[in-house]
C-alpha cells in the first residue's frame, strides 16, 4: 500500500476486453438497445489513461439511444462495467513498478501460496497426462481413448476454477510446473516415497510402484504443492502450511520453512501451534547438525542430511518476526513470548484438560 500510495503513474493505452462483466439494465433500455450496448462494451477500444492519482476511460457507446443512456442507474451499470475492465492492465503497471522496487532489495517475484493449494496441483497433474496421452502414442488405441474421455469428463465437471475465478488462484495454477533441486532435498525427510519424472509426467512412488495422484495422500499434496510453488529467492506468502499435515510433518514443515529462509524471504499465516513453536525455537536455541541428528533419528526421519545443513546456515543468518493476531488486534511479540506458549491454543488445552481430570476423578471416585 505504502509503494501504491507514493508512486504517481503515468499510463495510456487502448485496450479491447476478452470479456464482459455482468450489467444491470432498466426497463427504459429496450431489447434493441440493450443488445447494441452490450455489443459496443464488447467490441470497442477502451481508452484508458491515468495520471498521477487521477485517470480516466473513455468508450464510444453513440449507436445506443439517448434515451436509455440518461437513466443514472443504466450509467452507473457502465461506469462499473469500464472500471473493472481498466482495473486490470493498470493493476498490472503497478505489479509491474512493484516487482522492480523488489528486485533492487534482491526479490526476484513474489509467489503467494494459497489455501486450497492440493486441489489445484492435482488438477494440474490430471490435465498434464490428459494432453501428454494425447500427444503420444498408444499401443491399445482404445483404452488409451476410453482413458482419456473419462479423464477428460472428469476435468470437465471438476474446473479449477468452477466457482470463483481470482487472479491469483489463475497465476498460481499457472506457476506449478518445475521443481528446484535444493527446495527437494529439503522436503525429503517429510516424503514417506519418492518423486520422479517419468515420461515427462511428474510422479509419486512407493515401494517401487507408481502411485496414481488422484490415490495419493493428501498430506502428499500438500508437500508436492508447496515443492512446485517455491521460487529461489521469491517472497514467499504462505498461507496455512499446516493444512492436511499430522504433527510430525507440522514440526519438519516447520524446519523446512525456518531453513528455507536463509535463501527465501517467507511470511506464514498459521493457526498451528506447533510449526510456530518450532520455528520459535529453532530461531532461540540454534540447533547443531548432531543435535538435529537426534531428533530426526528419534523421528526415524530418512534423508535428512540437506535440511540440517540448511538449518545450520539459516541459524547464522534467519531473523525471525512473529506477530500474534487475536480480538481484532495485531501485536509485534518476542520469540521468547511464543516459546512460553502462545495464549489461545494453549489455553483452550489447558481447559480442556482440567475439565477432562475432573471427569476421570467423578468416574474414578464417584464424585458429583
Amino acid at each position: 500500500m505504502d509503494f501504491i500510495l507514493t508512486q504517481k503513474l503515468s499510463y495510456e493505452k487502448e485496450y479491447r476486453p476478452s470479456t464482459l462483466p455482468p450489467m444491470y439494465f432498466p426497463k427504459t433500455c429496450s431489447d434493441k438497445d440493450i443488445e447494441r450496448l452490450r455489443f459496443s462494451l464488447s467490441n470497442t477500444i477502451y481508452k484508458i489513461s491515468v495520471n498521477g492519482d487521477k485517470g480516466e476511460v473513455k468508450v464510444n457507446v453513440s449507436d445506443v439511444s439517448e434515451t436509455c443512456l440518461k437513466d443514472n442507474e443504466t450509467l452507473s451499470s457502465i461506469s462499473t462495467v469500464m472500471l473493472n475492465i481498466a482495473e486490470q492492465p493498470v493493476n498490472s503497471q503497478y505489479c509491474i513498478g512493484f516487482n522492480e522496487s523488489l528486485s533492487k532489495n534482491g526479490i526476484k517475484g513474489v509467489i503467494y501460496i494459497p489455501y486450497g493449494r492440493s486441489f489445484l496441483v492435482l488438477q494440474k497433474f490430471i490435465l498434464q497426462e490428459i494432453l501428454n496421452s494425447l500427444t503420444s502414442a498408444s499401443p491399445s488405441p482404445f483404452s488409451w481413448l476410453e482413458d482419456v474421455i473419462f479423464r477428460g469428463f472428469v476435468m470437465a465437471i471438476n474446473p479449477p476454477f468452477k466457482i470463483t475465478r481470482p487472479n491469483y488462484l489463475t497465476e498460481y495454477f499457472k506457476g506449478l510446473t518445475t521443481y528446484n533441486e535444493k527446495v527437494f532435498n529439503l522436503i525429503k525427510p517429510l516424503l514417506k516415497g519418492q518423486i520422479a519424472n517419468v515420461g515427462g509426467n511428474l510422479v509419486y512412488i512407493e515401494e517401487n510402484k507408481i502411485i496414481p495422484w488422484e490415490y495419493v495422500s493428501a498430506s502428499i499434496l500438500e508437500i508436492v504443492s508447496f515443492l512446485l510453488s517455491v521460487k529461489v529467492g521469491s517472497l514467499i506468502l504462505f498461507e496455512e502450511p499446516e493444512t492436511q499435515l499430522h504433527e510430525e510433518l507440522q514440526l519438519l514443515m516447520g524446519m523446512v520453512l525456518y531453513a528455507l529462509s536463509s535463501i527465501n524471504r517467507i511470511v506464514i499465516s498459521t493457526h498451528s501451534q506447533t510449526i510456530v513453536s518450532t520455528i520459535a525455537h529453532l530461531s532461540m536455541l540454534k540447533p547443531t547438525k548432531e543435535e538435529l541428528k537426534d531428533l530426526f533419528e528419534d523421528l526415524t526421519v530418512k534423508d535428512y542430511e540437506a535440511l540440517a545443513e540448511a538449518v545450520k546456515k539459516a541459524n547464522e543468518k534467519v531473523k525471525v518476526k512473529v506477530y500474534h493476531f487475536t480480538e481484532g488486534e495485531v501485536k509485534d511479540v518476542s520469540i521468547d513470548y511464543v516459546v512460553r506458549g502462545l495464549p489461545g491454543t494453549k489455553d483452550v488445552l489447558e481447559k480442556e484438560f482440567r475439565w477432562f481430570s475432573s471427569l476421570h476423578s467423578k468416574r474414578l471416585f464417584g464424585q458429583k
